[in-house]
């Protein structure tokens, strides 16, 4: 009898290791060992980035103009602690290498080391025998492979044991999932909503409609539990940043080795709405377009409160009534003497809150500006996460600009305490991550990894990871790119991208998303339009044949051309059949720095009419507008930004030969600022001077700033009436 009990202890540690996950077991294991013999380095870490944190934010406070020998003694300050940081976190994160495969060795040892060892020792032996004729001539099957005929075989019992343990695993997942936990009672309310402050009066029914003492509360228990977190992984940006810049190359993380080793994990299965994406729109949030989009006959409407919208006040809060209202089919609009309503059957609806980066400086918790990512997600959520599912939907979201796989752990965090919150199922909410960060092209296993219960896929971010490329790799003069234009998906560093998020993806059993295509549709020129429409189809079939699951869109009209190559190249609702088995992409395929084409003057006279005519609009709180038949969002707007810095930076020159330089580009700026107006008439020339100075501004600097959208916030700020202390203007 003893060995029926040993071999069934040993499979359901196995199984029981399994279950929990073999990472968790490792996090788990390395946080106690590193309590108990590296306290002091781990004490060291934290007071190294609570250092950080307060000398940074001094140092964003003070004027290098103003008061440059503080300035000069605070940037001092902030490098030392940097390189500091980032040598002690190259020292633990060796640490932590060794003891995951010192720790994985000793689970392998004790589970399917043990496990083998068992069934090889006792190959002959009988676990116990069956009464005799109890399966008849099927009896000698039971003793396979060398136990006694009439016997069960270690071997056949293992199997058994593994099979019930199974069955007993499935039923407590069920019974956990379907266990809904405990709402935060209202009357606790109070006292969360104590500190939170609204600094702005702008868009007041609308403030009054989604900014309930509720909804606060929720924001300030977000606010307060993950600020801190937010911020350490913002500094670990700036640590990472330095060490591109020293020369160290990226490159697949040797600690999450193990993870994307392990072929058995995989990611939810899609949620309802989500089985078929075949065509996604995407937009911002203003109401007639919120219409127009759940009425484009597209499976899916991603509605942006990021790179497509200007972050003024009113745009974020009156975007939140818009979805509330379209979630619940009391969404109308008039305009001109046309009406606007929902359809009987609108798209699917997922939301893209802010970065991690930026923060909504109208509304402060203990003094400090709460996240723009947790403002957009928490409020969207509280009000609508029930209403969804009680419709057959669910909170869906799409998550944007993460660097690093904690990020997405942070991500995940939020979710688990957020549906507990309002009394929700855990694993209800949905999320689809843009891999528009070249960091995050070395982590996609991890960032499914983390989100895994949550994951509905990733998405290939083409803009911004192209504007990442360039910034991540600013010390590195062979990055140097040729003009936007010559930068395709075709280009071997992007169709690596491509091709290992695809094979991710289909690995781990969730969508792979294609990119938008910037083209629109060209009413007044027929000709003109049908060689814009050609790309877009080109771009398409390119999509669907490398295996995407679906495809972006910018306009309702080139809905159809998307769905009809979709649906002839893409029989089912996905393709996670095709696994591209083929694919070997290592980390120099995701660098390689061919990229053939030439630097033109056309190409530069675009990125600036580009960064004027995007910068100047943002200001003026409008965050997409077409610009010569190509629908410009921030993205695009970055990549012309950092190209001409680039550009200046590595003294590069024109196919003619002429070099160019800060003053070159001036001049471009000054011939072509007039005729903004013209390509963009929503422009304000006030809105263009301060775009034509900062542009100036941004190709002297050492180095680029990380988001133009960071840096001109303040004026949005400013024109909602908020006290200059909340907001820090830098120009």
């Amino acid at each position: 009898m003893s060995l029926i009990f040993t071999i069934f202890a040993l499979v359901f540690l196995t199984e029981l290791i399994s279950w929990i996950g073999k990472s968790v077991l490792l996090e788990f294991a390395w946080d106690l060992y590193s309590r108990i013999f590296m306290s002091v380095s781990y004490a060291r870490q934290r007071q190294l980035k609570a250092e950080l944190l307060t000398t940074k934010k001094e140092l964003l406070q003070t004027s290098a103009q103003d008061h440059f020998a503080k300035w000069a003694k605070l940037r001092r300050s902030v490098d030392k602690g940097l390189a500091e940081l980032e040598k002690l976190n190259g020292e633990l994160a060796s640490s932590k290498t060794a003891f995951s495969v010192k720790f994985n060795t000793l689970l392998w040892v004790f589970t399917t080391g043990l496990s083998f060892f068992v069934g090889w020792w006792y190959r002959k032996a009988a676990v116990f025998y069956l009464p005799p004729g109890w399966l008849g001539p099927l009896a000698w099957w039971m003793g396979l492979p060398f136990a006694p005929k009439g016997s069960v075989s270690v071997g056949i019992w293992q199997m058994a044991c593994r099979r019930v343990i199974k069955v007993g695993e499935r039923t407590v997942k069920n019974m956990i999932a379907s266990s809904e936990p405990v709402a935060v009672p209202t009357e606790m309310e109070a006292s969360f909503t104590a500190g939170v402050q609204i600094h702005t009066k702008v868009a007041q029914n609308a403030q009054a409609d989604i900014l309930t003492d509720g909804a606060l509360a929720f924001l300030a228990a977000l606010h307060r539990t993950f600020e801190s977190t937010r911020q350490s992984l913002l500094v670990a940006r700036d640590v990472a940043q330095r060490r591109f810049d020293s020369g160290v190359p990226l490159d697949f993380p040797p600690e999450t080795a193990h993870i994307r080793a392990e072929p058995s994990w995989h990611c939810a299965p899609p949620a309802p709405g989500l089985e078929d994406r075949r065509v996604e729109i995407t937009g911002p949030t203003d109401r007639k377009m919120v219409i127009n989009a759940l009425n484009s006959g597209a499976k899916t409407f991603m509605a942006d409160f990021e790179d497509s919208s200007a972050p003024t006040f009113a745009n974020m809060i009156n975007g939140q009534v818009n979805l509330r209202d379209a979630i619940i089919r009391q969404i109308d609009f008039e305009s001109g003497g046309k009406k606007y309503k929902l359809s009987e059957n609108p798209a699917a609806l997922l939301v893209r809150p802010r970065g991690w980066h930026l923060d909504e400086t109208r509304v402060t918790v203990d003094n400090t500006p709460v996240s723009g990512s947790l403002f957009d997600f928490g409020l969207y959520f509280y009000h609508n996460a029930h209403e969804l599912i009680k419709r057959g939907s669910g909170p869906y979201f799409y998550l944007p600009k993460m660097e690093h796989y904690l990020e997405a752990r942070l991500w995940n965090d939020v979710f688990l305490f957020s549906q507990s919150y309002i009394g929700i199922p855990h694993n209800t909410i949905r999320a689809t991550v843009l891999i528009e960060t070249l960091p995050a092209g070395f982590q996609m296993e991890e960032i499914l990894f983390e989100l895994r219960n949550h994951s509905a896929g990733l998405n290939c971010g083409r803009w911004d990871y192209i504007f990442s490329a360039i910034k991540k790799r600013r010390a590195d003069k062979s990055a140097v790119l040729p003009d936007r234009k010559d930068v395709t998906m075709t280009v071997p560093f992007m169709d690596a991208y491509v091709r290992l998020l695809i094979q991710t993806c289909h690995r781990r059993k969730v969508a792979a998303m294609g990119g938008m295509s910037a083209q629109i549709p060209i009413k007044d020129d027929p000709k003109a339009n049908e060689v814009a429409m050609e790309k877009v189809r080109a771009d398409k079939l390119r999509e669907v044949t490398a295996g995407h699951d679906g495809t972006w869109i910018a306009h309702p009209l080139i809905n159809q051309i998307a769905r009809k190559v979709f649906d002839e190249n893409m029989l089912g609702p996905n393709q996670y059949h095709v696994r591209r088995e083929d694919v070997k992409v290592a980390a120099a395929d995701l660098l390689s720095a061919n990229v053939p084409g030439k630097i033109t003057e056309d190409g530069i006279r675009s990125n600036v009419s580009v960064a004027l005519a995007y910068c100047g609009a943002w200001i003026g709180g409008n965050g997409c507008i077409p610009v010569n038949y190509l629908m410009e969002d921030a993205a695009t707007a970055e990549i012309a930004r950092v190209q001409l810095w680039q550009w200046v930076k590595y003294d590069a020159r024109l196919e003619t030969g002429e070099q160019i330089t800060p003053q070159y580009i001036d001049r471009i700026i000054a011939e072509q600022a007039p005729g903004i107006t013209k390509i963009a008439p929503s422009v304000q020339v006030n809105h263009l001077k301060i775009a034509s100075k900062y542009l100036m501004d941004q190709i002297r600097q050492q180095w680029p700033s990380d988001f133009l959208t960071s840096d001109l916030m303040p004026y949005l700020t400013m024109a909602d009436g908020v006290d200059e202390k909340w907001y820090r203007s830098v120009l």
